[in-house]
């Protein structure tokens, strides 16, 4: 395995447990004096791939599973932002996932790795399943950002937001200029 202090010096640092990988981002920004960009994974983990239900039965009992992952990766965002806004109350947080709940990829395997449009189809009429569900399974994702001191303002001015262009709302915020 490559070493990965060579893709950045900083990756050593971000190593121990959820608390240990803040503190060192906190002392990293305190020793450079500067504010940093930090991007660190966490939030739900995601449930044992037997658990992807191929079943109505095993759905009902992934979901408890799921629940269980949420309420955790919950309980550690919200640790996560109430540590950084106690350093740092004039930080700009992210939270951001990566894809949806997945409720449904066991279904749906052979036809998402095949490009079968007709099987996801019958797949979806066999279990009663609208687009809209499948969808949402698959793409609804977290999107929370906390702008300088905890400042309400809705930044999409309306449009949707994606991770592509992300950055640009918060920085036409952060300067009041649209331009």
């Amino acid at each position: 395995m490559a070493d990965r202090t060579a893709i950045s010096p900083t990756m050593a640092f971000y190593q121990g447990s959820w608390p240990a990988k803040l503190k060192t981002a906190r002392e990293l920004s305190h020793k450079k004096g500067r504010p940093l960009f930090v991007s660190l994974k966490g939030g739900a983990d995601h449930t044992p791939i037997e658990d992807y239900f191929g079943t109505p039965e095993s759905f009902e009992k992934w979901k408890p599973r799921y629940r269980e992952l949420v309420v955790k990766g919950d309980a550690t965002l919200k640790y996560t932002v109430d540590s950084i806004v106690a350093a740092d109350p004039d930080s700009i947080i992210i939270l951001i996932g990566d894809h949806g709940a997945q409720w449904y990829s066991g279904l749906f395997t052979k036809p998402l790795m095949t490009g079968d449009v007709d099987g996801f189809k019958r797949i979806m009429a066999a279990y009663g399943l609208t687009q809209q569900q499948v969808t949402d399974s698959f793409f609804n994702v977290l999107l929370a950002i906390r702008l300088p001191g905890g400042r309400a303002e809705d930044i999409s001015t309306g449009l949707p937001m994606r991770h592509v262009n992300l950055f640009r709302p918060i920085f036409v915020s952060l300067t009041a200029d649209p331009a």
